[in-house]
């Protein structure tokens, strides 16, 4: 059975673990061990998901399949938007799948959570950045109807990466 609980300060420790697990996974045959330790050491250490986490315009949600831990979900709304402010809008800034239950279906019931909470929350559309080379996430964005409306530049340590701004619209 799917749960999805939403994660408090006492989560901590669980969401730094799954977070660095994930991202390393994702992103780690694609960039320099430098890269990759200083996003870790800015973005993904205690004090960071601390702040993150007691900010209340971000939402973070831990995904069981019974007692497992898939992954995890982060939201944006309001301010806590990343690289584009848009007040009818909520912005997945994270979805991420650990490795081992890839390709069942969990990333789009994550997705579907994402799309329920942006509704509940009377909002008109969900925006996300991808990394242009991430091809298996933008064809599943594509075929959740998701449209590419811009392009972005993110840097990950010292290096500048583009981002596909893709954007759901619910009416």
């Amino acid at each position: 059975m799917i749960n999805f609980k939403k994660c408090g300060l006492e989560d901590i420790e669980t969401l730094k673990e799954i977070s660095i697990k994930t991202f390393v996974d994702t992103y780690g045959e694609d960039n320099t061990e430098k890269n990759m330790s200083l996003y870790i050491q800015s973005s993904l250490t205690d004090e960071a998901l601390t702040e993150q986490l007691t900010n209340s315009d971000s939402l973070f949600y831990l995904m069981f399949d019974n007692e497992n831990l898939v992954g995890y979900l982060k939201l944006n709304i309001e301010k806590a938007q990343s690289k584009i402010y848009d007040e009818d809008s909520v912005e997945i800034e994270r979805i991420y799948v650990l490795d081992e239950f890839q390709h069942r279906g969990f990333g789009q019931q994550m997705l579907d959570k994402a799309i329920e909470i942006a509704k509940q929350l009377d909002k008109g559309s969900l925006w996300l950045a991808v990394w242009e080379k991430n091809n298996g996430a933008i064809s599943f964005y594509h075929k959740n109807h998701f449209k590419q409306v811009e392009t972005i530049t993110f840097i990950l340590g010292e290096t500048p990466f583009t981002g596909l701004v893709m954007k759901k619209w619910f009416h």
